[in-house]
C-alpha cells in the first residue's frame, strides 16, 4: 500500500541539513511532519520555515532520544550525521568502546531498535539515506553506513536504502560567479583529474519523495542514485567558467590543508564537534578521492524519478540563474 500523507506521521532526522532542505519543499502534501534538529538554533530556523510541522531537538547518540523522536511515527527518513564518530552506533547498535560524549553509558539502543519497539501495525517504513558504495571499507564514513545497512537488512523492518553519489551542490559556483575578476581560481580538495559521478540534491529529494509516497513498492530495495556520467573537477570547472563567463584555473590543495577545508565546510559553526575520529575519516576520504574518485551508473535514478536526472551543466545554469536574479532583485 502507498503512504497516506494526510494522516501518516513522517519523521525526518537531520532536518536542517542539505538533504532535508531539498526534500521538505516537495512534501507540502504531508499533513504530519516531525522534523528532528540537533541544536536549538537549527530547531528555531525550522519552526520559522515550516510552522505547521512539529520540530524537536534531539541527540540521536542518546537512546532515549531515538525512542522519543519515533514515538507514534508511521515512517522515518533517517539521515545520519556524516562523519559523526558514533554514526554507526546511532543507526545500528551501541559500541561500548565509543560512548556518546553526552552519555557515559554504552549505547544500547538506536534508531533501528527504536523503530522495532513501535507497533508493527502502525510503523510502516524505514528509509535510510546512505551513500554510494557503502562497501568501500577504506572510506570510514562509508564503512559506518555499511554497518547501518547490514543491521537494517537483518532487522525485519520494511526498509528502503538510498545510496547517493557525490553531490553537485558542494561545488561553490555562486562564490566563483560573485568574483569581480575575469580570471579566477578554483582550489580542489583532491586530484582534479580523477573522475567522479554527481547527483543534484533536488534529484535525490525527488527520489526520496517517490520512495516515501509509493512506499510498499520499494520495500527491501537499495538504490544507487547517480545523476551524471563520469566527470573530473577540471571538466566541471571548465563548464562553470563557460556559464559564468570567466576563465577558471584549477589548483589542488595539499592533503592536510584539504582536510581542514573539508571539515570547515561540513562543520561550519560547529567546529567543537570535530574530534580525532572525525578528522581520521576526513583524511581518509581525501586520500581515497585523490586516487579513485567515486563513480556509479545513473540508470536506477532515471527509472525511479521517471526522467533523465539533472546534468551538471543544467544544475550549474540553474544555480547561476538564481544568483543573477538575486543581484537584480527579481
Amino acid at each position: 500500500m502507498p503512504a497516506t500523507p494526510s494522516s501518516d506521521l513522517l519523521v525526518i532526522t537531520c532536518a536542517s541539513g542539505k538533504q532535508a532542505t531539498a526534500l521538505l519543499p516537495l512534501l507540502s502534501n504531508w499533513a504530519r511532519l516531525r522534523l528532528v534538529a540537533h541544536s536549538p538554533s537549527s530547531a528555531s530556523a525550522l519552526r520559522d520555515s515550516y510552522p505547521d510541522a512539529e520540530v524537536v531537538t534531539a541527540d540521536l547518540a542518546i537512546p532515549a532520544d531515538c525512542h522519543r523522536v519515533l514515538l507514534g511515527a508511521t515512517c522515518v527518513y533517517h539521515i545520519g550525521p556524516s562523519f559523526h564518530p558514533n554514526e554507526a552506533a546511532i543507526g545500528t547498535v551501541g559500541n561500548p568502546i565509543s560512548p556518546s560524549k553526552h552519555n557515559t553509558e554504552p549505547l544500547r539502543q538506536n534508531m533501528i531498535e527504536a523503530a522495532l519497539s513501535l507497533p508493527k501495525s502502525h510503523f510502516r517504513h524505514f528509509v535510510y539515506s546512505s551513500v554510494l558504495h557503502s562497501r568501500l571499507r577504506k572510506l570510514m564514513n562509508h564503512d559506518c553506513k555499511r554497518y547501518v545497512e547490514e543491521a537494517l537488512t537483518e532487522s525485519s523492518l520494511p526498509y528502503t536504502i538510498l545510496q547517493p553519489t557525490h553531490f553537485m551542490d558542494m561545488f561553490p559556483i555562486a562564490k566563483l560567479q560573485s568574483s569581480p575578476d575575469p580570471e579566477i581560481t578554483y582550489t580542489s580538495n583532491w586530484n582534479p583529474d580523477i573522475e567522479f559521478t554527481f547527483v543534484a540534491l533536488s534529484d535525490l529529494a525527488a527520489a526520496a519523495k517517490v520512495v516515501l509516497e509509493e512506499r510498499e513498492r520499494h520495500f527491501y530495495a537499495s538504490y544507487e542514485l547517480v545523476g551524471t556520467d563520469k566527470l573530473t573537477y577540471r571538466e566541471i570547472s571548465g563548464i562553470a567558467g563557460e556559464i559564468i563567463g570567466k576563465k577558471v584555473r584549477v589548483e589542488k590543495r595539499e592533503s592536510e590543508e584539504a582536510t581542514e577545508a573539508l571539515l570547515g565546510m561540513l562543520f561550519a559553526g560547529n567546529e567543537g564537534e570535530i574530534d580525532n575520529r572525525t578528522r581520521d575519516g576526513a583524511e581518509r576520504l581525501i586520500l581515497y578521492y585523490n586516487r579513485r574518485g567515486l563513480v556509479g551508473n545513473k540508470n536506477i535514478l532515471t527509472w525511479l524519478i521517471g526522467r533523465e536526472p539533472m546534468s551538471w551543466r543544467e544544475w550549474a545554469e540553474g544555480k547561476t540563474d538564481v544568483e543573477r536574479k538575486k543581484l537584480v532583485g527579481v
